[in-house]
């Protein structure tokens, strides 16, 4: 229960800010509360669209600003799980906007609709997370550096997520990205495949530096699609040359025609088995292949870390790109 309660209170408060870069001394920061009670994606867009309207009218003015979005009731709905969790924090001393991506599948609420998804699998962006995700960074960019943590297969691609404009907000992602000003740190910390293979990619912005730790694996597509989609042929002919379906075959080109019914009905059964099988294979032997070794090989990372590194390395990777800021501008300046 107390895990319960923890884990609504951390979902119900949701936190922006604004620090100028010279403040006056005299000035006390501002501080706003938006309220959301309402299960209605539009409040909770307008609630966003006033927080950052209101970041933009005191960076203007060289004030700082806490913005912060407080949700209750029906409005919780707003910061389900089914969302890439966004919050702000402090690494190694430095504020930054933390994005994560939900690691577990997430059964949806009520009756979906009858061609979308009945689970928020793992690791996948959903239109209203993509646009989430999106807002965030364009929320960050400027005043805060980003770090991701990436579990993350690709987009949904369900009719119902194309109905719901999946395909703009992740562009919206992507756009979001290559116009970032600040340090953008981006690990993979399980898998990184599809478009967010696109719309993270380090060529986007060349403040931003991607890394991956040891055992993940990060290409354009995953092991389990590629053995679906792209190698179906290679899976059907291991699937037939298997032993076991051509003994079945075997005994049901012999067999008399009051035997064959039975025995259709047997292949079919283990042809599923062993082509479920095949199918794993052929994505284990991808991933072997398309490992985070090979991308490191290609540039689509810049280094492999171990786990027991990732906070060391978040810390040093944000000194350095913090670092690096400064000193253009700086030079900018003419300093």
């Amino acid at each position: 229960m107390r895990g319960l309660l923890r884990r609504c209170a951390t979902i119900a408060f949701m936190s922006m800010a604004f620090a100028s870069a010279s403040p006056a001394a005299d000035s006390k920061p501002h501080r706003i509360a938006i309220q959301v009670d309402q299960n209605d994606p539009q409040v909770m867009n307008l609630a966003l669209n006033n927080a950052t309207n209101v970041i933009e009218y005191y960076r203007a003015k060289n004030e700082d600003v806490d913005v912060d979005i407080v949700t209750y009731g029906p409005g919780l709905h707003m910061l389900r799980a089914d969302t890439s969790p966004v919050q702000d924090v402090h690494i190694g001393g430095w504020p930054v906007c933390l994005i994560g991506i939900e690691s577990r599948s997430v059964p949806r609420r009520g009756f979906p609709p009858a061609d979308g998804p009945d689970t928020y699998t793992a690791g996948t962006l959903f239109p209203r997370s993509s646009k989430k995700t999106a807002r965030a960074i364009n929320s960050a960019s400027g005043n805060r550096p980003l770090v991701v943590l990436a579990n993350l297969s690709g987009f949904d691609g369900s009719p119902e997520s194309m109905r719901r404009r999946q395909l703009e907000w992740g562009a919206e992602i992507g756009r979001a990205v290559v116009n970032f000003k600040g340090p953008i740190v981006f690990v993979v910390i399980s898998r990184y495949h599809g478009g967010a293979f696109v719309v993270f990619s380090k060529a986007l912005n060349e403040n931003m530096e991607v890394v991956a730790l040891e055992g993940t694996f990060a290409s354009v597509i995953g092991g389990a699609p590629a053995a679906a989609v792209v190698f179906a042929r290679e899976v059907d002919a291991r699937t037939r040359k298997d032993p076991r379906v051509q003994s079945i075959q075997k005994e049901l080109d012999q067999a008399s025609d009051a035997g064959k019914a039975a025995l259709r009905a047997k292949l079919l059964e283990v042809t599923r088995s062993v082509r479920s099988e095949k199918l794993g294979q052929v994505a284990d032997e991808f991933d072997r292949i398309h490992s985070v070794h090979r991308a490191l090989q290609v540039g689509s990372l810049d280094r492999i870390i171990r786990a027991s590194d990732l906070r060391p390395y978040v810390v040093d990777a944000l000194e350095r790109l913090m670092a690096r800021d400064i000193q253009r501008a700086a030079g900018a300046l003419g300093v």
